[in-house]
């Protein structure tokens, strides 16, 4: 694929469990090689206009990561999402 993720092309199937407070989603996307998890921006702008506004270089290189936050539905909407692509990937547990 070039380097790009599953994520980046377009991999079916692709789920996004989507976070309550509206900054950033966690998507679930597999195909026959892999499974990937990412976190992915809610209202569609880069990453770099989120982490960029109103900080200085000095606190953009302490970035550590991105939370996102949900509840009991969207907890267990990931949570079969990340089952699905384990079972399709892997097989499903015995």
């Amino acid at each position: 694929m070039g380097g790009l993720s599953v994520m980046e092309v377009g991999a079916m199937p692709k789920e996004r469990v989507y976070d309550i407070v509206g900054l950033y989603d966690t998507t679930v996307a597999w195909d026959d090689t892999s499974v990937q998890v990412g976190i992915e921006t809610h209202d569609g702008r880069p990453l770099i206009e989120h982490l960029g506004a109103g900080n200085t270089p000095e606190e953009l290189a302490k970035f550590r990561g991105l939370w996102g936050t949900y509840d009991r539905d969207s907890l267990n909407r990931l949570i079969r999402a990340l089952q699905r692509a384990r079972n399709y990937r892997f097989g499903a547990d015995a």
